[in-house]
């Protein structure tokens, strides 16, 4: 007898093997299964075992951590490994305000509520103050509240009774854009005095006794939360008639991130016995303290995170030792994280023992604020093992300048150039969030890139994406400083255009005018001698060379120059370091993030002009040097007389005597023959030299080609 087939999961594979068992019957040895009603009963009985394996199957997948999908069930079995997922967190702001005017009054109270209101991204924001501040006066003008920290999102809140005749009585929020590290939670244990005794929230049952008044709070199903109180054994317990207040924030999460123009709602009074007067907004002044934006805002955490975090977390197991254990507690600290990188200081050179450095790539944003750093160094200290040191440190980003050029044929494809550009958004979109490409240390690969566009349309005949490298340098005012920047690829000073290294214009001490810095490229109009040429040049925005500040190595993409920028009472903003690299592929340090930034995309029909000379044109990578002095700063307006402190000697200008002189061109560079000088002494200068010409034959037999003599 022939046994069904029970691992069978296909409707036909199931049909077949149920009849291939019913003919095994002496009764149905011939019968005909297509042409009576048994085929339906069988066809009835194959759906209903499909179904239910099909059930089975998936029932058992969201079981496991790894092949579950449904939200709910991903969380349930995070909480098993003592992990919460994020929720959305509140962009938060801090503000100094000073209120003047106000010494006929014992006190002034900055009432919670809105203090500050902004617009973005076509929505309106309003950034509250939870709790009321008050300062006293003791005679003075004017009153400073400093390092007020106010919050993005709306609050509310929610009351229960406790009913203990109901077993299933549960406390829930429901809203799932809550900031669970705002909820409140009060007890009020007789209603008649209304007395409320404020509990804590706890993330862990470590010291925790039977008595603390204390609340855990879990994420529920369709995202929404719980309230826990305890059992007698593990926190006190609630009783029967006892109310419960809570108290909570809703918010937009990201959206309210890097917001840096803001107008103020803030409600402040002054205070004299039973004078108590709003003061007015023109007595008000605010100051932005955390580095003049909004940050911290995060939306709640995905499945996909949740499944990568929550074992990485139990891993940990509360405590930091390892870097794994940093990075999983970072993230659970900070869920506005993308990426996080720990590196021990013995790793670093000079080495620096008993010291972490953490680096973070918020979801939203450039860099973490200040005041976000502090919180999170103070979150730390409760996981850190010993007395080892811990520092966040900013990211080196290092971004990668393209200008996506491709070709198409239109007749063989029914998407036109908005379709085609579209496409290609959505592709570089991908390659810049793919795993290899988004993370400390990426990979950038031009052909991989050049392949995925190539692949959006069979009508793509053609794709190049020169590009450029740029990296930020933050320059101290006033002090002459030696500075190191590293591009992590071999450079190309044989690049076609004029330099292969530049930096944006910037105010130099001692010099008048507006300066840049730049490396010569190699080519045979700005280097006569075909040798490379490490000097960075100090150039002015005539593109004079002022003098050699540094050297860069082209084979590693090092740079070290030394400068003095103007003085600044405040922090001077930093320069971009623009090169070209020789390579299409490169590799980022482990403490970089490589940036994609699409400067415009290039698209043309062949049929427009199939002998479009363009087409094959070398495009690039050029610097672009027209937009960097398109808006340079002012220079030094303290220098008096000719642009230079009297200490100062200028370098050399280039064509010197018996050396070509090469004027910029909008096409090029043009080289002007040299002057030369009568050595005899006199003034008189020979502008035509007799040159002998080895071509000076009548016979066209004896010519001999002639040779660019500043080739190479």
């Amino acid at each position: 007898m022939e046994l069904p087939i029970v691992s069978a999961l296909e409707f036909d594979q199931v049909r077949s093997s149920i009849k291939n068992y019913i003919k095994t019957k002496t009764d149905f040895t011939d019968y005909d299964f297509e042409g009576s009603n048994l085929s339906m009963l069988v066809d009835i009985l194959s759906y209903n075992t499909l179904y239910t394996s099909y059930n089975v199957n998936m029932a058992a997948n969201e079981l496991n951590l790894d092949t579950a999908v449904l939200r709910d069930n991903i969380v349930s079995i995070a909480k098993r490994l003592g992990y919460t997922p994020n929720s959305y967190s509140s962009a938060s702001v801090e503000l100094d305000i000073t209120v003047n005017n106000v010494s006929q009054y014992n006190t002034v109270r900055l009432d919670r509520g809105s203090v500050l209101a902004a617009s973005a991204n076509n929505k309106n924001y309003s950034f509250i103050l939870r709790d009321k501040l008050e300062i006293t006066v003791n005679g003075r003008n004017s009153v400073k509240f400093s390092n007020v920290k106010i919050y993005e999102g709306i609050d509310l809140g929610i009351s229960y009774i406790v009913d203990e005749t109901n077993e299933n009585q549960r406390f829930f929020i429901s809203n799932n854009s809550v900031d669970i590290d705002s909820i409140r939670v009060s007890v009020i244990s007789d209603p008649t005095n209304n007395v409320e005794v404020e509990y804590t929230k706890k993330n862990t049952i470590v010291d925790v006794k039977n008595s603390d008044e204390v609340f855990f709070v879990e994420e529920v199903q369709d995202q929404k939360y719980e309230i826990i109180f305890g059992d007698d054994v593990i926190g006190r317990k609630v009783r029967d008639g006892e109310i419960i207040k809570i108290q909570y924030m809703i918010t937009s999460g990201g959206e309210a991130n890097d917001i840096s123009k803001f107008r103020f709602t803030g409600n402040v009074r002054g205070l004299n016995g039973v004078v108590d007067a709003v003061l007015p907004y023109g007595d008000i002044d605010y100051v932005l303290t955390s580095g003049g934006v909004s940050d911290g805002g995060s939306s709640f955490e995905s499945s996909k995170s949740i499944k990568y975090r929550a074992p990485r977390y139990y891993a940990s197991q509360e405590r930091a030792v390892t870097i794994s254990d940093y990075e999983a507690i970072i993230q659970q600290i900070y869920a506005n994280s993308e990426l996080v990188r720990v590196t021990g200081g013995e790793n670093l050179n000079p080495k620096r023992y008993g010291e972490v450095y953490i680096s973070i790539k918020p979801k939203v944003g450039d860099y973490v604020s200040l005041s976000e750093k502090d919180r999170i160094l103070k979150e730390v200290e409760k996981y850190k093992v010993g007395s080892v040191s811990v520092n966040i440190v900013d990211p080196g980003k290092l971004t990668i300048v393209g200008t996506p050029t491709l070709v198409y044929d239109s007749t063989q494809t029914r998407n036109r150039e908005p379709e085609l550009r579209s496409l290609i958004n959505d592709a570089i979109g991908d390659y810049i969030s793919s795993d290899d490409f988004n993370k400390f240390g990426g990979k950038y690969s031009d052909l991989k890139l050049r392949c995925s566009i190539k692949e959006l349309d069979n009508s793509i005949q053609y794709v190049k994406i020169p590009y450029y490298l740029k990296q930020e340098e933050s320059i101290a005012p006033g002090v002459i400083t030696k500075y190191d920047t590293d591009f992590f690829t071999k450079l190309n000073p044989g690049t076609e255009d004029t330099y292969y290294m530049l930096s944006d214009p910037f105010c130099h001490k001692g010099i008048k005018t507006p300066v840049f810095l730049g490396a010569l490229a190699d080519n045979n109009n700005t280097n006569p001698n075909c040798d490379t040429d490490t000097n960075i040049y100090l150039f002015d925005m005539s593109g004079r060379i002022i003098d050699v500040v540094g050297s860069i190595n082209p084979e590693t993409g090092e740079l070290d120059y030394t400068i003095q920028p103007c003085d600044d009472d405040d922090p001077v903003d930093p320069i971009n370091i623009f090169v070209i690299p020789e390579f299409d592929d490169f590799i980022t340090d482990p403490g970089f993030i490589p940036e994609l930034d699409i400067d415009d995309i290039i698209i043309d029909d062949i049929n427009d002009d199939p002998e479009d000379p363009t087409l094959s044109d070398d495009d690039g990578p050029f610097l672009p040097f027209d937009e960097i002095i398109t808006d340079p700063p002012l220079g030094d307006d303290s220098t008096i007389g000719t642009g230079t402190d009297p200490e100062f000697v200028p370098g050399p200008p280039p064509g010197g005597p018996g050396e070509p002189i090469i004027i910029d061109t909008p096409g090029g560079g043009i080289v002007v023959p040299p002057i030369i000088v009568d050595p005899s002494g006199d003034d008189e200068v020979i502008e035509e030299p007799i040159i002998s010409d080895p071509n000076d034959y009548t016979d066209l037999e004896n010519y001999t080609p002639e040779t660019n003599p500043y080739s190479c």
